[in-house]
């Protein structure tokens, strides 16, 4: 039986635990506690509590923190849709196949630092690499966040973690020498990518950045090229839009390399193009116009290249 009380209210329940429920500000609905009680004055401890942080403003919503976590995702999904299409794909990746399985049918206040340790220390062993479990973690944290935002928790237990992650491993990638990348210029059959060889090694452009340069870009008079957009080829479509860095700058170049480059035949806006005039996608252009590299080439992400500009 219910026992009256000036704010809230406390009554027995058939399995002799007591339940305490507090009214509700907007709908004056009576809402339960999220657990009950051993006796009526852990109850009516409980209540003080919350009429507390009620009054205080900085009360819990007992409603939201009984919803899954994956009701906060939708509204993560939106907040990076300004991001670059790689970092997109990565972060819905890492839901679909790591953090969502795990805890998105959970419910938000059931989730804590000793789980979240449980689930990262199986994906170690899982062999899962560093870096991967890095963005997992980073995704779970910021979807958490919201629910912290919206009062469903009181605090991020993503921030409760006791397990260190394995520092992640250095690669020592090379940096080829100028007789190294003449070499490895000469070994292209067409005399296109034995130029794309050299800009990349020498102008210290990104891949997706050489693919993007159209002839509009490339200035004859001063030896430089102008880089201001980039391809991506993450998820299987060809995406254009600004560089790496969001920034726009001019490139010097040899006297030689501009001169390869104005001297390669104009069949597109592009000077890089696909046999259809369009934008080149560097998968294929690792797989297919690189075979004498292809090792080197995909352990260094191109970076060889760009350690060769740099030194």
């Amino acid at each position: 039986m219910g026992t009256r009380r000036q704010w809230g209210a406390i009554r027995e329940l058939p399995s002799g635990r007591f339940q305490a429920r507090y009214p509700d500000a907007d709908t004056g609905k009576m809402v339960p506690a999220p657990l009950t009680f051993a006796n009526r004055k852990a109850a009516d401890k409980w209540l003080s509590k919350k009429r507390t942080e009620i009054d205080a403003g900085i009360a819990g919503d007992e409603r939201l923190a009984q919803r899954p976590l994956r009701d906060w995702w939708p509204g993560y999904e939106r907040s990076f849709a300004h991001l670059k299409s790689r970092t997109r794909f990565g972060y819905i990746r890492s839901w679909e196949l790591r953090v969502g399985p795990e805890f998105g049918d959970t419910i938000v206040r059931r989730i804590n630092g000793n789980r979240i340790d449980d689930w990262v220390a199986g994906m170690l062993a899982a062999g899962v690499s560093t870096s991967k479990v890095t963005e997992a973690i980073g995704v779970l944290r910021r979807v958490l966040d919201r629910a912290v935002r919206d009062r469903a928790i009181p605090v991020n237990p993503a921030g409760d973690r006791s397990i260190k992650l394995p520092p992640q491993p250095h690669l020592d990638r090379p940096v080829l020498t100028p007789a190294e990348v003449e070499k490895l210029a000469m070994s292209m059959r067409r005399e296109r990518d034995q130029v794309l060889v050299r800009l990349l090694a020498y102008g210290g452009l990104r891949i997706g950045e050489a693919l993007a340069l159209r002839w509009v870009d490339v200035n004859r008079f001063t030896n430089c090229v102008k880089v201001c957009l980039s391809v991506e080829d993450t998820s299987g479509v060809v995406i254009v839009g600004p560089t790496k860095t969001y920034a726009t700058r001019d490139v010097d170049l040899t006297a030689s390399l501009i001169k390869g480059i104005v001297e390669l035949p104009r069949s597109s806006d592009l000077v890089f193009p696909n046999r259809l005039g369009a934008h080149l996608r560097y998968k294929r252009a690792v797989s297919a116009r690189l075979p004498l590299s292809r090792v080197v080439v995909c352990s260094a992400r191109f970076q060889v290249f760009r350690r060769r500009s740099m030194a």
